[in-house]
Formats: structure tokens, C-alpha cells, sequence
């Protein structure tokens, strides 16, 4: 399954790219990759837009949600 968010702020990406778990490469995809949920894609756009793939169940989408919320929080413009 994937989900879709928006937290209509725009996030720093290169700054987003420093804390574990994550992998940034703009020249190849234009999003950072958040890695904690394996095996879950959490990919995070510059424009505020999350999109989440691979979930399995709709509960791990509150876990997911609640670590976004705390984490993005630092990185938005």
C-alpha cells in the first residue's frame, strides 16, 4: 500500500540528509530516502510531501506518522 501526507512547509532536504537512516543523492531522485521503517520507502520532497510505500499495515502508518511529525519538525523553512 502507499500513503500520501503533506505538510505544506517546505522541508531542507541537504540538512534532512545528515540524520542516520537517510540517503539523499539530488542528481538521481529528488527526494530524501528515509530508511528506518525497512522495509518501507518514506520518501520526503523539498516541497513538503511525504510518500510512504510499501506499507502493509494501516497501523505502522501512526508509528510512521508520529517519527515524521518529531523529526521533520527541525527541518522545516
Amino acid at each position: 500500500m502507499t500513503a500520501t501526507h503533506n505538510y505544506e512547509r517546505t522541508i531542507d532536504l541537504i540538512k534532512l540528509a545528515d540524520e542516520p537512516d537517510t540517503c539523499y543523492n539530488a542528481e538521481l531522485f529528488p527526494a530524501v530516502q528515509i530508511k528506518t521503517f525497512k522495509p518501507i520507502h518514506i520518501n520526503v520532497f523539498a516541497s513538503g510531501k511525504i510518500i510512504v510505500c510499501g506499507v502493509k499495515d494501516e497501523l505502522q502508518l501512526v508509528s510512521i506518522k508520529y517519527y515524521l511529525d518529531c523529526t521533520l519538525c527541525k527541518f522545516f523553512k
